[in-house]
């Protein structure tokens, strides 16, 4: 999100929504602010007023359902996700959320699932190969997470995070 509020502080974003309270940007970046500083409550609060707005906000919806899963409210944002998809079944920002939170429920053949239903159409999204790769490599599938890495450096030989992950599935195999 490019909108210059990533620079301002709170503060600063509650004057600009005091002006323009229907500022979706403000508070979207409000909401991130938020939950960056731990305020969960906070977030809701400013992410209800966005989906009051406007429903079907996708970085509203992905902020929404970080905080619910943080809150420890997974099936409840798994929901939204699903129905975001529902949507727009294309959504990557909600595949990858969706595959995040499954993943972090342990349900990890649930999440290699998501996954391969979606590199089917995308084979080469570098996003979903890495999250198939974090995903093989956290269950201990090392030789199979090595050559998603493998195919994802083949696209782009000098990315650093994707080699960094290929050096330390090497090292903990």
């Amino acid at each position: 999100m490019d909108d210059g509020f990533g620079r301002m502080g709170i503060e600063e974003l509650d004057r600009t929504l005091i002006e323009e309270p229907g500022n979706l940007d403000a508070l979207v970046a409000k909401a991130q602010m938020l939950v960056a500083r731990g305020d969960l409550q906070g977030a809701i609060v400013t992410l209800e007023r966005v989906r009051e707005i406007e429903p079907e906000n996708d970085m509203a919806i992905m902020e929404w359902t970080q905080v619910l899963f943080m809150l420890g409210w997974g099936d409840q944002a798994m929901e939204e996700l699903d129905k975001a998809l529902e949507r727009n079944p294309r959504f990557k920002g909600a595949v990858l959320a969706k595959a995040a939170i499954l993943s972090r429920m342990g349900r990890y053949e649930e999440t290699l699932s998501l996954l391969d239903d979606y590199l089917e159409t995308s084979p080469l999204d570098k996003d979903l190969l890495m999250a198939m790769a974090l995903t093989l490599a956290e269950i201990g599938r090392s030789d199979e997470s090595l050559a998603v890495v493998d195919k994802v450096l083949s696209i782009t030989p000098d990315d650093a995070i994707c080699n960094a992950l290929r050096e330390e599935i090497i090292a903990n195999r």
